[in-house]
């Protein structure tokens, strides 16, 4: 488990203010502000909400709104009645994802039925993005190290025998790839000698197949970093991956077979390359999500291997589309 793991997963409650403005619904803005000069409140000021008198919350007013209407105007005139809340069970992961997607100063937190119990401020946030970014510029040597194979630590501890066992056997995992990618070739040789110029775009493919991949793999170890990834996480955030993988793939399999055509003066190129650049980065973007997901899946840090086994089997698979599309493709 990650440090940042156990202070994401406390109760929102912990870090909500319990001493708040609250305005009644049947009040008006004088009346409200007259009974909060005399009862007071703790926290700041930043929107005040509205509630019943059972405390269910059913609007929330910005202070620009209180200061610009006469006094006698009805709080239920000038509020909004759709209020972004969460609910007191809600853990600090929750809360920070609430603050990101709506951008607001102040979140309400509210029981099962919808009394308010309290109010979250974008400071709790702030300084949870500070606290997490100062552990990462401690670690952020370490992890760069991880993501392309070894630990800082290893190469600053281990011997020199140590430290090439370590290189070597990883190292094992891209010749691996690199020879099953021959022996691919090697399997359509005969399409690729009808095709040449379809031969001479294998590097692109791989190059942009190894990109895609490796930016999904960093997004992945980040999200797990900050403790928000995983459960259900993980298949909204395969399914963002790819669609934002086909559409890469479209655009750059459009550019690289456009360019294919005007280049090689065979229009018979278009389809082919660019239909295997865009499955070909489709499927770096699953390989980028599940293979770290099977190394925690079988408890294992995914950060110092992963990255060479995503890139070992990106080449592989992206290969195969590839070649497979300018086979069906190609008589």
């Amino acid at each position: 488990m990650f440090p940042s793991e156990d202070h994401l997963r406390r109760n929102v409650i912990e870090f909500a203010d319990l001493d708040y403005p609250r305005l009644l619904e049947h009040e008006t803005i004088e009346a409200a502000l007259h009974r909060l000069r005399k009862t007071g409140f703790k926290s700041r000021a930043i929107y005040f909400y509205v509630v019943t008198s059972a405390g269910h919350l059913v609007g929330v007013v910005p202070t620009r709104r209180i200061l610009l209407n006469v006094p006698d105007t009805p709080v239920a005139q000038i509020m909004e009645r759709r209020v972004v809340a969460i609910p007191r069970s809600a853990t600090l992961e929750d809360a920070c994802e609430l603050f990101i997607l709506h951008r607001l100063l102040a979140v309400p937190v509210v029981d099962e039925e919808r009394r308010m119990v309290g109010v979250v401020e974008a400071t709790v946030y702030n300084e949870e993005m500070f606290r997490l970014a100062d552990t990462s510029e401690q670690n952020w040597a370490e992890e760069l190290f991880q993501l392309i194979g070894f630990t800082l630590s290893e190469i600053r501890r281990g011997s020199s025998v140590a430290i090439f066992q370590r290189r070597f056997g990883l190292l094992l995992s891209n010749l691996a790839g690199g020879l099953i990618c021959a022996v691919l070739a090697g399997m359509f040789r005969d399409l690729l000698s009808r095709a040449v110029t379809l031969a001479l775009f294998l590097p692109v493919v791989l190059a942009l197949a190894e990109s895609v991949s490796v930016q999904t793999l960093t997004l992945v170890l980040d999200r797990r970093q900050l403790g928000i990834f995983s459960g259900k996480r993980i298949l909204s955030f395969l399914r963002r991956e790819a669609s934002t993988g086909t559409v890469l793939g479209l655009c750059l399999g459009t550019l690289v077979g456009g360019f294919a055509v005007a280049w090689a003066k065979q229009p018979r190129l278009f389809l082919p390359i660019a239909g295997g650049i865009t499955l070909g980065l489709l499927i770096a973007t699953i390989v980028g999500t599940v293979v770290p997901v099977i190394f925690w899946m079988a408890q294992r840090d995914a950060r110092p291997s992963a990255g060479p086994v995503v890139l070992a089997l990106t080449d592989v698979t992206a290969l195969t589309t590839y070649l497979l599309i300018g086979m069906l493709m190609i008589p």
